[in-house]
């Protein structure tokens, strides 16, 4: 699943939160009790419309249980990842028209950097998502 949401990218709502938990648990249970190597492989689940501070926030996203998870694997160790996509900041990630090209703390060029959402904010939001455990 890609971007699951309710069509409204800002509003977040319990019972959105509920779809995609549910879903993800479904998925989680399904490829792992489906024999093979699926009890031990590594498994992708994507967040609130794989926004990362909607996925990382409080703001109801939760990892799914994966009980069926291989006995041969460690039991602190986990097997499920989370998807988030990242596009800050967006003039330089997203806008089209070649005026921001730069951007972080290696940038040279100040009429083609962008001025905001640096580096420490790209740490941050990583932090986010790395604490979510």
């Amino acid at each position: 699943m890609n971007e699951n949401f309710d069509g409204q990218y800002g509003r977040r709502t319990q019972p959105c939160y509920s779809n995609i938990n549910a879903y993800n648990q479904i998925f989680v249970d399904t490829v792992r009790r489906a024999g093979g190597n699926n009890s031990s492989r590594w498994l992708l689940v994507p967040g609130w419309n794989t926004n990362i501070d909607y996925t990382a926030g409080n703001y109801g996203f939760r990892l799914p249980a994966d009980q069926y998870r291989s006995p041969s694997i460690p039991s602190a160790e986990k097997r499920i990842m989370i998807s988030v996509h990242y596009y800050a900041p967006w003039d330089f990630a997203g806008e089209e028209n070649g005026r921001i090209t730069q951007w972080g703390r290696g940038s040279t060029n100040p009429t083609k950097k962008s001025t905001w959402e640096q580096d420490d904010y790209l740490d941050s939001r990583l932090e986010l998502m790395r604490d979510r455990r």
